[in-house]
């Protein structure tokens, strides 16, 4: 098929079924890509066959009444005899036989002209047979063909196709915008001026809307034979960039916090790459951070040269259809907790329940957050405090919070709570050393105040629903 198409992205089938109304389409498809081979039309027995040169279709016109009197006008000169009768009756004849008038034109006995639109009716008349046939089918084999020395009909596929159009003047939809595949210049012969000033304007991509008169009935008949195809309407030029105002850049940079790649570029999620790479550019312009270096937006401009950062990286997920997907898989995937938040959500629950006497329903939230984070700290000194109130796990309590003085030796806080549980436990001489340690760190803290006897910094602490059972029941 490659003799046949030379411009493949034109899909053309090579036989088929001649439904009604396909044949004209057929030949302008043929006419587009300038088809080289042959064209065979046939209903059960009777074939026709047309010669198919650069999208221009070839019929011979050799039969062998006309091949005599061919034989005989070249053989023996006889258009110079004195009888000139054979001569004579040759041209007269002209205006019947498409051959004759080839032969005479050949020889120069009649100008070429006066035969050109006889063979062109030649080439109709048999093309408007084969389109009258009911069950006829088509086949395109490609290859060049050499008639030889043979007379021929001579007609481009393209003209055939408008000739043959049956719903010539029928509405056909038309898209948006509209623009002329690459029709070979001279292939369409015979076109009012209105046609022809259409094909002209159609170079470039042409709103349907602004066809008027009888521009439009053309375009529908060029649509019906696929010489039209959809175009995008052309970009158009770049506003000025203008004020940029408080409430646009907030919400450009909300995008950009949200990572809302379309967004930051301010066009759809299922925008085209090309339209991606306009946005780019004008937002390039609108929000380069060198335009909030001063003036009443110069507040911004750390943030939006944070932002900016990422408008690289939106031009390159949006154009490339792999990345694209990734960004749009992930985005879609739901989000992963908080964890963060949700530990501290449940130890403000925690603290709620144990101010509330419910010290068995703290214990299991601080646990439940422990089981979200096990190194969280403020849930297991919180688990601590309330466990040294406990003799069956104080054990628990005082690993738990020599583990956050393990990790965290400048804390005061955590040694003045140890110290406060082994006072508790009945150990005061460990306690004390812990408590000097404190003091060492932060003499200020409250609980190392607390435990030093300041009734004022204990009466705080008393509020504190973790410490408060562990003070009350401590001796002075």
């Amino acid at each position: 098929m490659a003799t046949l198409v030379e411009r493949p992205q034109l899909k053309l089938q090579s036989e088929g079924e001649l439904r009604r109304g396909l044949l004209p389409a057929l030949l302008a498809t043929l006419g587009v890509l300038r088809a080289t081979g042959v064209l065979e039309l046939s209903l059960q027995r009777l074939v026709r066959r047309f010669v198919l040169h650069q999208g221009r279709l070839q019929v011979s016109l050799s039969n062998a009444r006309e091949d005599r009197l061919l034989e005989w006008l070249i053989a023996d000169e006889q258009w110079q005899a004195e009888d000139p009768s054979p001569v004579e009756t040759a041209i007269a004849r002209a205006g019947d036989s498409p051959l004759t008038g080839s032969c005479l034109a050949a020889l120069g006995i009649v100008p070429a002209d006066a035969i050109a639109g006889q063979l062109t009716r030649h080439i109709e008349s048999l093309l408007r047979e084969c389109a009258a046939w009911k069950g006829a089918r088509f086949r395109i084999v490609p290859g060049k063909i050499d008639l030889g020395l043979e007379p021929v009909a001579d007609w481009p596929a393209l003209a055939a196709a408008l000739c043959l159009d049956e719903q010539a003047g029928a509405p056909a939809p038309l898209p948006a915008w509209i623009v002329a595949r690459q029709i070979p210049p001279g292939e369409i012969e015979g076109l009012d001026t209105p046609a022809r000033a259409l094909l002209a304007r159609l170079g470039e991509p042409l709103r349907t809307a602004d066809l008027e008169g009888e521009v439009r009935p053309w375009a529908e008949r060029f649509q019906r034979l696929g010489l039209l195809a959809a175009a995008e309407p052309p970009p158009q030029p770049e506003p000025e960039l203008g004020a940029l105002g408080r409430e646009e850049l907030e919400r450009w940079l909300e995008c950009a916090r949200r990572e809302d790649l379309p967004g930051l570029l301010g066009v759809e999620p299922s925008a085209p790459p090309d339209q991606v790479r306009r946005a780019y550019y004008r937002i390039v312009r609108r929000f380069h951070p060198d335009r909030f270096r001063q003036g009443e937006l110069a507040a911004f401009h750390d943030r939006v040269e944070a932002a900016f950062a990422l408008v690289p990286q939106a031009l390159a997920v949006l154009t490339d259809p792999e990345a694209r997907r990734a960004w749009d898989n992930r985005r879609s995937r739901p989000a992963a907790p908080d964890t963060t938040k949700m530990i501290a959500d449940l130890d403000a629950r925690a603290r709620r329940a144990a101010s509330q006497g419910r010290r068995g329903d703290a214990v299991a939230l601080l646990e439940q957050a422990l089981a979200l984070d096990q190194q969280a700290r403020e849930p297991r000194h919180h688990l601590a405090l309330l466990l040294a109130g406990n003799p069956r796990r104080r054990a628990q309590a005082l690993d738990m919070l020599e583990a956050l003085i393990a990790e965290n030796p400048t804390a005061p806080e955590y040694c003045a709570a140890l110290a406060l549980a082994l006072f508790r436990a009945g150990q005061p001489s460990r306690a004390k050393k812990l408590l000097a340690r404190a003091r060492t760190l932060e003499p200020d803290a409250p609980l190392v105040q607390a435990l030093e006897g300041s009734s004022r910094a204990r009466q705080r602490l008393e509020r504190d629903p973790f410490l408060a059972p562990l003070l009350h029941g401590l001796k002075g």
